[in-house]
C-alpha cells in the first residue's frame, strides 16, 4: 500500500525527513570507515553495545531490543561468542536459559570504538562555531530521545 501525499507541506517533511536519515547513514559509514573497526560488522557491534547496557541479557531479549528475529540474533550471538567478545552463562533460575555477557576482550572493544569516535566527534564539533556546536548538540539529544520515544523498546541508561 503506498501512501500518496497531495500536500506540499507533507512532501517537505517528507524530504527533511529523508534527508536527515540519508545524513545519519552517511554518518554511520564516515565512522567505520574513520575508526577502522572492520572486526565486527554493524549487526554485531550494535548487540554488543546493547549486551554491555543490558547484561546479563537472553538471546530473546537481545532480539527484542535489536528488532531482530531471534534465529538471526542467536547467529550474532553465536559469532560474537566465537571471536571472543561474550560469554555465555546459564541463568541461575532456569538452566533453560542462558545469558549473555560481555567478556573482557568484548569490553575492551567497546572501550577502544568509544574512545575513537569519540574523538573523531569531538574533532568534528572543534570545527563548529560555538553556537553551532551547541545547536548540533542539543538537536541530536532531541531527535534520539524522540526516536526512542517513539519505538516499543526503551533504551535504558540513553
Amino acid at each position: 500500500m503506498s501512501h500518496i501525499v497531495d500536500d506540499p507541506a507533507d512532501t517537505m517533511a517528507l524530504r527533511g525527513a529523508a534527508a536527515i536519515h540519508r545524513d545519519l547513514i552517511r554518518i554511520g559509514r564516515a565512522v567505520r570507515s574513520t575508526t577502522g573497526d572492520n572486526l565486527l560488522s554493524p549487526s554485531q557491534m550494535s548487540a554488543l553495545w546493547t549486551i554491555a547496557q543490558h547484561a546479563p541479557i537472553r538471546v530473546t531479549e537481545l532480539a527484542d531490543r535489536e528488532r531482530v528475529a531471534a534465529p538471526t540474533m542467536s547467529r550474532v550471538a553465536a559469532s560474537l561468542e566465537h571471536l571472543g567478545m561474550v560469554v555465555r552463562t546459564t541463568d541461575a533460575h532456569d538452566g533453560r536459559v542462558s545469558l549473555l555477557a560481555l567478556s573482557d576482550a568484548g569490553s575492551a572493544h567497546l572501550a577502544g570504538a568509544s574512545s575513537r569516535n569519540s574523538a573523531l566527534f569531538e574533532s568534528a564539533l572543534d570545527a563548529l562555531t560555538d553556537p553551532d556546536r551547541r545547536c548540533v548538540e542539543r538537536s541530536m539529544r532531541l531527535l534520539a530521545d524522540t526516536v526512542c520515544a517513539l519505538t516499543p523498546i526503551q533504551q535504558k541508561g540513553t
